[in-house]
């Protein structure tokens, strides 16, 4: 079992984007407030004059009150500039400051629209950095953004790759546009449940989106990634949401085992 996860339940985490300190530090304080129990940082939402390491270290220090799962996400060729290795060593400085769960990307070191490599020195190179990591004491969620609709066994073909480059959590997420897709999506989190060895966070996008994000961490995925109760109109679950669907399940339970 990943250290970063609760073995009861799924972990309510909620998703910060790191932007100006102070009003970051703000945010992490509400959503501790009303009962995150993790957090997810967005590095790349950082504008670039405030990506320093005091910075960084000043957020972290509030944040690591809570397990922090930490991701620096370029997708595809978005930014050529800012190379994959500048990133590395990037995620490697919010270890040192106390992230547990680093966020690596399936193309890491060769770049993809699909977000998945297969070139053999790129994932060689992605073994050895996940391996780095390990190392320091943390763990690795790799990750794969696809802005389209994939079959149930497509998905977990995706997530094996991810298991074989010995990760401790797969991470995928695709498009749901209709009620057939949708109900695909829900198939698929019975399909990585069935045939995966490690955790998983399967997440989809789209227009019927909402429904799987409030009930996927319920069926298998393994953290409700959330946002602070104020935030309105995305497709991720407040943290009263993620509270409230775990709770009315608990007493569901209590009521059959009673």
């Amino acid at each position: 079992m990943s250290k970063f996860l609760c073995k009861e339940k799924p972990r309510i985490v909620a998703m910060v984007d790191i932007r100006e300190p102070n009003q970051t530090i703000e945010e992490i304080d509400r959503c501790i407030s009303q009962g995150a129990e993790g957090f997810c940082l967005l590095y790349q939402s950082c504008p670039a004059k405030f990506k320093t390491k005091d910075n960084l270290k000043k957020i972290m220090d509030v944040a690591r009150k809570k397990p922090v799962y930490f991701a620096n996400y370029i997708f595809s060729n978005s930014q050529p500039e800012l190379s994959d290795d500048v990133l590395a060593q990037q995620l490697l400085e919010a270890i040192d400051m106390g992230a547990q769960l680093i966020d690596v990307r399936t193309d890491m070191f060769c770049r993809s629209t699909d977000e998945i490599t297969r070139d053999s020195a790129a994932v060689e190179r992605q073994k050895s950095f996940i391996s780095e990591i390990h190392s320091r004491g943390a763990e690795v969620i790799m990750s794969t953004h696809i802005f389209e609709y994939r079959s149930p066994q497509n998905v977990l073909e995706i997530a094996k790759l991810q298991q074989e480059r010995g990760v401790d959590i797969a991470k995928v997420v695709t498009t749901v546009d209709s009620k057939k897709e949708l109900d695909d999506a829900f198939k698929t989190l019975f399909l990585l449940k069935e045939n995966l060895n490690i955790p998983f966070l399967f997440l989809t996008n789209g227009s019927f989106n909402r429904y799987h994000r409030m009930l996927g961490p319920l069926l298998g995925s393994c953290v409700y990634l959330c946002v602070e109760n104020s935030i309105v109109d995305v497709p991720q679950p407040t943290i009263d949401e993620a509270k409230m669907m775990i709770e009315k399940v608990a007493m569901i339970k209590e009521n059959i085992n009673g």
